[in-house]
């Protein structure tokens, strides 16, 4: 009975719990470090666009960069034209952008074995618990405006967002952090 306790308590930390990852990485070779940058999301709900965009800026904000949410310097209709929109961003002083977007959504089967698996069948029948989760994908990628070229890409995961907010929020963040730890984003330097 020891077993089964530890185990519903386990289960309920667990199912408690939101985890977001970085499944996976890319980066340019010789990728400059981006220090003055826009957010953006294709989103194409405007409110679920300025919520991404909102985040995104905030989090990378706070590794020193210049970071500001796309919809403060863009119109719609400068989304449309992709060459006008990094012309007018570059004669903004932007040196790079930073997109994120929701990729997909699946439930997987996680099992957690009770503590009385250790033992066997010694101590009577193996018990265990099978959660559904649900996983939510995340790519983010940079782009340099100099060149015009993907310079970092990622692939995230949020595994029981209690909501999108949360997820939102939880990518963001790891995705800053680890933008900042692959140096492809840099302290802005002082304003001209």
């Amino acid at each position: 009975m020891t077993g089964l306790k530890i185990s519903l308590a386990a289960l309920v930390v667990v199912a408690g719990c939101t985890t977001a990852s970085i499944e996976s990485t890319w980066r340019a070779p010789s990728a400059p470090e981006l220090t003055n940058v826009v957010a953006l999301s294709p989103a194409p709900d405007g409110a679920r666009r300025r919520t991404v965009e909102d985040r995104l800026a905030r989090q990378l904000s706070e590794h020193g960069v210049h970071a500001v949410p796309g919809y403060t310097v863009l119109t719609p209709k400068d989304r449309d034209d992709r060459e006008a929109m990094i012309a007018k961003l570059r004669n903004d002083g932007f040196d790079g952008v930073v997109t994120m977007r929701f990729v997909g959504a699946h439930q997987r089967l996680e099992y957690y074995p009770a503590f009385d698996a250790y033992w066997g069948y010694a101590w009577g029948p193996y018990w265990g618990t099978v959660v559904p989760e649900t996983v939510v994908r995340v790519e983010v990628n940079a782009y340099s405006l100099a060149n015009k070229q993907l310079v970092w890409s990622a692939m995230s995961n949020s595994v029981d967002p209690s909501n999108s907010a949360q997820a939102i929020h939880d990518v963001s963040k790891v995705v800053a952090d680890r933008l900042a730890r692959d140096r492809v984003i840099g302290a802005a330097q002082a304003m001209r």
